[in-house]
């Protein structure tokens, strides 16, 4: 609706580096993310090869979450290989530093590449590190397929994403939360263009101590 719109319109420029989590974050987890709700704003189909989830649909995978200075983020390297591999059942290579968070590139078998880059970022840790809500914009570059027959590759398919997420932690071991991701098939900022809208609940179970590999 009009609401959602003008949030995403005011979200600032690039905010802060990147998504710092609650010191207690620090690990690696068990991650349960269960389909609650799928929509299309739009009212216009998603994009042709997107994995579309299913109400219900539950997915398990691992993340972890490591120090970075005095900070704690997002391994999004570790993480990102593990969730396609979780949805798609593709093994894909990463390439990620912390030192530039906000560009991540991910290669396939078949030789397509997505680059993706956050262009927005809002985050903030609530009360004695209780909770987290972060809000990111992304532009995704998919560059096809680098091992085409004709050896040279076309334009690249512009799109982007918006997600919103809420963490809560239970305790030590336990990590609760809602995300909303929205996808444009153009890079368009506005979450009345996306295609879908779903929403995930998350479940995050420690399986690893602060500082494991």
């Amino acid at each position: 609706g009009e609401a959602v719109r003008k949030m995403a319109a005011n979200l600032p420029g690039m905010g802060p580096p990147d998504v710092y989590y609650p010191p207690s974050f620090e690990g690696k987890w068990l991650v349960e993310r269960r389909t609650a709700g799928v929509e299309s704003p739009s009212g216009n189909p998603p994009p042709e090869g997107r994995n579309n989830p299913k109400i219900g649909e539950t997915v398990t995978y691992e993340a972890r979450f490591v120090k970075n200075g005095d900070k704690v983020i997002a391994d999004r390297e570790y993480n990102q290989k593990q969730v396609i591999l979780a949805t798609e059942g593709k093994r894909v290579g990463v390439v990620w530093l912390p030192t530039n968070p906000n560009a991540l590139s991910v290669s396939y078998p078949d030789g397509q590449i997505s680059d993706i880059k956050v262009t927005k970022r809002a985050s903030t840790v609530g009360q004695e590190a209780s909770t987290l809500e972060f809000s990111e914009f992304r532009r995704e570059a998919n560059l096809g397929f680098a091992g085409s027959v004709s050896g040279v590759l076309g334009l690249p398919q512009i799109s982007a994403s918006w997600i919103r997420a809420k963490y809560r932690v239970v305790d030590q071991n336990k990590v609760e939360g809602i995300v909303l991701e929205y996808l444009m098939p153009t890079p368009s900022q506005d979450p009345a263009t996306a295609t879908s809208k779903t929403k995930y609940r998350i479940s995050m179970t420690r399986i690893g101590p602060r500082g494991s590999f």
